[in-house]
């Protein structure tokens, strides 16, 4: 099978940390362009690529992007949506949501064959993973923000009382405190719990 993946030099080494099977024949591209013969497209460039640009023409029928943030109707119903945030994409297991049923069956046979099992989930922005690690870091900057301690000692707080891998600092720094900001601003809109902690917000504004 040909597929075509689009991502940055980081999310290809990210996605080649699990066992690729031999039957795939992968094209890696930095950008979006016509790849011949492809069976699939995956964009895991794709909030960053595509989200305020006309969608190409040339693609497949089974369209997978990495689209933590949007949702719904921001996507078009027969694409597949994955968690591919830095620090997820690399893990065997993958968020992923949208489509229909065939859709899902073929896609979950093509995360396999890249080594990953699949947990299909609400088409919701964030996904679950994506959320919880969002309002635990939003969670940290307030705490930040009444000076009840450090970066770095929250970090190790964190790691050697909840047995995470890595701090909500870490965290953010890993993910990218834009990409945190700009996915608690849109479930603050409906959901004022997540809203972004003012220290966060500014940090995320430089």
């Amino acid at each position: 099978m040909r597929i075509a993946v689009v991502a940055t030099e980081a999310q290809q080494q990210e996605w080649m940390t699990q066992a690729i099977s031999d039957t795939l024949s992968i094209v890696w591209l930095r950008e979006s362009a016509v790849v011949e013969g492809a069976e699939a497209y995956i964009n895991l460039r794709a909030e960053e690529e595509w989200l305020q640009e006309p969608l190409p023409d040339y693609l497949p029928p089974l369209v997978i992007v990495n689209a933590v943030v949007s949702a719904g109707t921001d996507w078009p119903r027969h694409f597949i949506r994955i968690n591919g945030w830095p620090g997820f994409l690399k893990g065997a297991l993958l968020e992923a949501a949208g489509a229909d049923a065939l859709q899902q069956q073929a896609a979950t046979q093509l995360f396999q064959s890249c080594g990953r099992q699949v947990e299909w989930v609400n088409d919701q922005p964030g996904f679950v993973g994506a959320r919880v690690v969002s309002a635990i870091i939003n969670e940290a900057y307030l705490t930040l923000q009444e000076k009840v301690s450090t970066k770095a000692d929250i970090d190790t707080a964190m790691k050697l009382g909840t047995n995470y891998p890595m701090g909500p600092f870490a965290w953010a720094s890993a993910i990218g405190i834009k990409n945190v900001y700009r996915l608690l601003n849109k479930l603050a809109a409906e959901q004022p719990r997540y809203t972004p902690a003012l220290l966060l917000k500014q940090e995320a504004e430089q």
